[in-house]
């Protein structure tokens, strides 16, 4: 079972656009079988504009509107740090995370071919395209078995960067000497 909490409101134009397309999805994955629910965390600035875009717009369960929810709804919210609405967050049946980013999800794929869009592993995000330098002046294409075993750490940088400029011999020490400490780290 995949749940997906689904952040919006009736006053928020792109929630406007994507609620009727996610509705569609949604009944798409159910008559296809999928084990799919929603619930939608309201963001309306009353309850008659809940009543209204819930009630016309919406097939799926929702978090009542009211003060004794308030609390519910923003504790939802800051569990996930829903910064902007829409967003739609995919939960697996025991409520861990696949994604956050369940609207980007559903609309790269309106079919459901990847449902329910867990996030590529490293391996798979990897695909085989690592290289290393040879200690010759050159590059190296290795595999990412390379990683098997392993401790690894993934660094974004760039060589315009100052903070990366200032970072990067830190982290070519350490790697250096954990390397001929003999630890597993890449």
């Amino acid at each position: 079972k995949v749940i997906g909490v689904y952040f919006s409101a009736h006053w928020c134009p792109p929630c406007r656009g994507f609620t009727p397309f996610l509705a569609g999805r949604y009944q798409d994955l159910k008559n296809a079988g999928k084990s799919f629910e929603i619930i939608y965390v309201s963001s309306d600035r009353s309850e008659a504009q809940f009543d209204e875009y819930y009630l016309e717009e919406m097939p799926w369960l929702a978090v009542p509107y009211g003060d004794v929810s308030m609390a519910c709804r923003a504790a939802l919210g800051a569990k996930w740090k829903v910064k902007g609405i829409p967003t739609l967050v995919l939960l697996d049946a025991e409520g861990n995370t696949i994604t956050t980013k369940g609207r980007q999800a559903i609309s790269n794929d309106p079919s459901g071919a990847n449902f329910p869009w867990h996030p590529p592993t490293l391996r798979q995000a990897l695909a085989n395209n690592l290289c290393r330098n040879d200690g010759n002046g050159g590059v190296e294409q290795v595999g990412v078995e390379v990683l098997d075993g392993k401790y690894v750490a993934v660094y974004f940088s760039a060589s315009w960067c100052p903070p990366c400029q200032a970072f990067s011999p830190v982290l070519v020490e350490t790697y250096n000497r954990m390397q001929q400490e003999g630890k597993e780290f890449e």
